[in-house]
């Protein structure tokens, strides 16, 4: 019998892999490949329904959620791509791509989840150009740091620096002070300046 690494043939090797997880083996590495080879192929709806069950399988998975993503991102699935953003932030909580994904979508979709999300990735980023123009919309502060009419690309690589008096109006905006600041001691805001 010929092993799915041996064929050059991609749809060889796809139907190796299928017959091995219809068989009822549970080999990650099984679904791995052939979810890889079906996005490869463009058969996004095989691709889907193979990542779809592996994460059932395989819950701690990573790549998984990843490979997921890409086929979102491919197929402009955007409520997908935005649910399996936020599964992914269970592996990476503070990922600054993941978080610019969810930001963006929540942005374009008026959202009001996009506040909140946007506070809380600027403690880890005081710099997330795309989480400061959220926050100018709520803040005269922000505003003041925000940018307009950029591209995609320049949101990714534009940095602004940003004060403690940020983030204290961020904790408290009616009475922000030094006071609030020391109360967060310990955390990301103290580094910022």
């Amino acid at each position: 019998m010929v092993r799915a690494e041996e064929s050059d043939d991609v749809d060889e090797r796809i139907s190796i892999y299928s017959d091995t997880i219809r068989g009822g083996n549970q080999d990650m590495r099984a679904y791995y490949n052939l979810a890889y080879l079906y996005l490869y192929k463009e058969d996004y709806q095989n691709a889907e329904a193979v990542l779809k069950e592996a994460i059932s399988l395989f819950p701690e998975t990573f790549r998984f959620y990843s490979a997921l993503l890409y086929l979102y991102e491919e197929t402009g699935a955007e409520d997908a791509e935005l649910e399996i953003s936020y599964d992914i932030l269970n592996f990476m909580h503070a990922d600054e791509d993941i978080r610019n994904r969810i930001l963006r979508i929540l942005d374009k979709r008026d959202d009001p989840r996009a506040y909140d999300f946007a506070k809380e990735t600027i403690v880890y980023y005081p710099e997330n150009q795309r989480a400061i123009n959220i926050l100018s919309d709520y803040h005269p502060f922000f505003l003041s740091h925000a940018t307009v009419n950029l591209t995609e690309e320049d949101i990714l690589e534009y940095r602004l620096p940003l004060s403690e008096r940020a983030f204290s109006i961020l904790v408290n905006p009616d009475n922000y002070n030094e006071s609030v600041l020391e109360s967060l001691n310990g955390t990301l805001l103290s580094q910022a300046e």
